[in-house]
């Protein structure tokens, strides 16, 4: 994966969290699809879980259909598309590494920890730092249900004064937060990572 086709993958992402957040809302609140909502959805080629109950999708309306992907989009829709740059990111570092004659293995800590040696970033490179911090965020989200731990806090500090409008100070928030704003931050992160590290062989 080359350094332009993460940043593609990654713009996609954060265009596409914007597009799902601004048309549901653009047809829920439509005047014209109004007199539709009530129509029931018929879903085909759906691969039911087998866990689900035998009534999974049922009774769904166009209405209830929006208001549930609203739901999503504000409750979890930015918490997943972090995921998925995350994702996009440690795909990007493990071809980086077996490019380079290493084996991409363990955790994204583990990872980011071999292509800077490999790379030979210093820790103290403002991208190594910005980096450290969304990893650690991450690592709050998978973990500590979004509570800053000891690690992020000091991942945080380092970056804070750089990005006060998406790094909240030690001790100001008791979850951190996940919107748009950040997954812009976290885009430009990752690019300006991938940018400091020497091409690929």
């Amino acid at each position: 994966m080359t350094v332009d086709a993460l940043r593609a993958r990654l713009l996609d992402t954060l265009l596409n969290y914007h597009r799902v957040r601004a048309a549901t809302a653009y047809v829920l609140h439509d005047g014209a699809t109004r007199g539709r909502q009530a129509v029931a959805l018929r879903y085909t080629n759906v691969a039911t879980p087998v866990e689900a109950l035998p009534d999974f999708g049922a009774g769904d309306t166009l209405r209830s259909a929006l208001e549930a992907i609203d739901r999503y989009a504000k409750e979890r829709l930015a918490h997943d598309a972090f995921l998925a740059l995350i994702a996009a990111l440690e795909e990007f570092v493990s071809a980086w590494l077996r490019a380079h004659g290493a084996k991409p293995t363990g955790t994204l800590g583990k990872l980011l920890g071999d292509v800077q040696k490999t790379a030979g970033l210093a820790d103290t490179l403002s991208a190594v730092e910005d980096a450290a911090e969304v990893r650690e965020r991450r690592n709050c989200f998978i973990h500590e249900h979004g509570a800053p731990s000891d690690a992020y806090e000091k991942a945080a500090a380092k970056v804070v004064s750089r990005y006060p409008a998406v790094v909240p100070a030690a001790g100001s928030v008791a979850r951190l937060p996940c919107d748009g704003a950040y997954l812009a931050h976290v885009v430009d992160v990752f690019v300006r990572y991938a940018r400091r590290l020497p091409p690929t062989p």
